[in-house]
Formats: structure tokens, C-alpha cells, sequence
């Protein structure tokens, strides 16, 4: 899909889309900070249930 109707296809529901810095801005960032919390704390939890696994203490 060319970049020209990417942005408009955002636009239409975010109107002030008008760049290709506007969608990295508003739809892209966002995304990826929610996922890197959402990993980091998933993460967070696994690790302490994990690490006498990980350093061989059984």
C-alpha cells in the first residue's frame, strides 16, 4: 500500500494525520511503548520464578 494511502486511511479516523510523522507519531509509538511495558513487566514477573533455573541452583 503506497504512503499516501496509508495517511489518508489514518486520517479518515484521526483527523489531524496529515504526515508520515503524525502516524509514527500517534499510531506507532504509542503501540510500541504499550508492548514494551506489557514485555517488561511480564518479564519482571517470570524472572524471579526463573532465576534459580537460570543459575543452575535447583
Amino acid at each position: 500500500m503506497p504512503l499516501d494511502q496509508v495517511i489518508a486511511s489514518f486520517g479518515a479516523f484521526i483527523p489531524f494525520i496529515r504526515t508520515k510523522l503524525d502516524v509514527v507519531l500517534f499510531n506507532v509509538l504509542p503501540f510500541n511503548v504499550l508492548k514494551g511495558l506489557v514485555i517488561g513487566i511480564f518479564t519482571m514477573v517470570i524472572y524471579k520464578r526463573l532465576t534459580p533455573v537460570l543459575k543452575g541452583v535447583h
